[in-house]
């Protein structure tokens, strides 16, 4: 702007408008005229304030502007989180009631189904209960103790609920009241994979303790009630957080007072459950812990060190989320192989240890899955074959109550 059309506009500076084509607030975003040199001309109060004011206004909508902005990029990079099953049924779950994500969210950017989306909205986790080995009752014998350890996340709670569960749905189950708190955990388990959602190991892996389910497993059970084959059975799960301390020299498993257990008479079978999504991740530098080998092969030296191998009948490595190994490949040569190629340390020390005891306990492999899930632990559908072939392993090596050939 020339000289004296700036000179001009100044002396008539009240007569223009503050906002609009030509008016005061464009000759000041244009660098025509500074808002100084109009306050020198004279003016006015009220025109300064309509100044303010158009100026507070265009900030706030501004800073709204970068809210919303902040907002959709969250909520974009959760949905990406959520996609990428980042998050587990009770995360999501926190999100919808937090508001942080609504339903439209979950279906515009994930992709979630009405169905999903209704059963992790109604989804209740409730707590799991672990506890210290002088704190449940003794274990019982003539029964047939079944062990399962692995690190946090590997996925035993979610073998065990679908061993429950499908026992259950086959009616396999006699009750019993020996641990009333087992028998409340083992429902939790079967309950919460019936309704779709698979346990939370992240969440009970947390506590260190352990649980003890003791029940009696029916290989059938005809019309008028005659049970066939029963097989009495203690379940012992460690929480992976308990199982991590078997490499802590001041802990161990003799500290913690579970020598009762371990060194009792009944014959054992004991589950060594591999995450193979976590060997996975780890073989790409995602985890600085101990390798899952490492703590297999000092449990192992544990047992043998309390004698339990002595009374063991099977040593069971179960690869959990087998559903991730390449397509298709034989699953169960490619879990042979890959224990072989990956845990060599771990499965010569079985095989060695297997010699000791002179070939007293078999050595399997088997991969397992527990069907299709999404968002980290929604089950959409739950294989039996899996479970099926591995309550058979059980019964085709547990006591069995009434035979005349007896263990005890």
């Amino acid at each position: 702007m020339d000289p004296i059309t700036k000179k001009q506009i100044l002396e008539i500076i009240n007569q223009i408008p503050t906002s609009g084509e030509g008016g005061l607030k464009s000759f000041i975003e244009n660098n025509d005229i500074t808002l100084d040199e109009m306050k020198e001309a004279g003016l006015d109060a009220s025109k300064i304030k309509e100044l303010d004011t158009i100026n507070d206004a265009e900030r706030e909508a501004e800073i709204k502007e970068e809210e919303v902005r902040k907002i959709k990029v969250d909520i974009e990079n959760e949905c990406q989180k959520i996609k990428d099953n980042k998050y587990s049924v009770g995360q999501i779950k926190k999100l919808i009631n937090d508001n942080s994500l609504s339903k439209e969210d979950l279906f515009n950017h994930v992709g979630m189904e009405e169905n999903h989306y209704q059963r992790i909205k109604n989804y209740n986790k409730r707590p799991t209960e672990f506890h210290e080995w002088e704190d449940i009752p003794d274990i019982q014998k003539n029964r047939t103790d079944i062990y399962f350890l692995g690190q946090p996340g590997s996925g035993k709670s979610c073998i065990l609920a679908s061993l429950f569960h499908h026992a259950n749905e086959d009616g396999l189950i006699i009750e019993n009241q020996i641990n009333p708190v087992g028998n409340k955990y083992r429902l939790q388990l079967a309950d919460e994979i019936q309704f779709g959602v698979l346990p939370d190991s992240t969440i009970a892996d947390a506590q260190r303790g352990v649980n003890y389910i003791p029940i009696d497993l029916a290989e059938d059970i005809d019309d008028n009630g005659i049970a066939k084959n029963i097989h009495p059975l203690n379940f012992v799960e460690m929480s992976g957080e308990f199982f991590n301390d078997t490499l802590d020299p001041k802990k161990g498993l003799s500290s913690m007072n579970a020598r009762g257990f371990l060194e009792n008479n009944n014959k054992k079978l004991i589950f060594f459950v591999l995450d193979y999504q976590q060997h996975m991740e780890r073989k790409q530098g995602s985890s600085g812990s101990a390798s899952q080998g490492s703590k297999f092969q000092n449990s192992l030296a544990l047992l043998d060190q309390f004698g339990t191998l002595a009374k063991t009948d099977g040593i069971y490595i179960l690869i959990s989320k087998s559903d991730l190994f390449p397509k298709g490949v034989d699953k169960n040569e490619y879990a042979k192989d890959f224990i072989k190629n990956n845990y060599k340390g771990f499965y010569n020390n079985c095989k060695m240890l297997a010699n000791k005891y002179n070939n007293n306990f078999d050595l399997t492999f088997f991969p397992y899955s527990l069907g299709e899930v999404v968002y980290k632990n929604l089950l959409t559908r739950f294989d039996h074959q899996p479970p099926n072939d591995l309550l058979k392993f059980i019964c085709n090596n547990s006591f069995v109550q009434g035979k005349s050939k007896s263990w005890f």
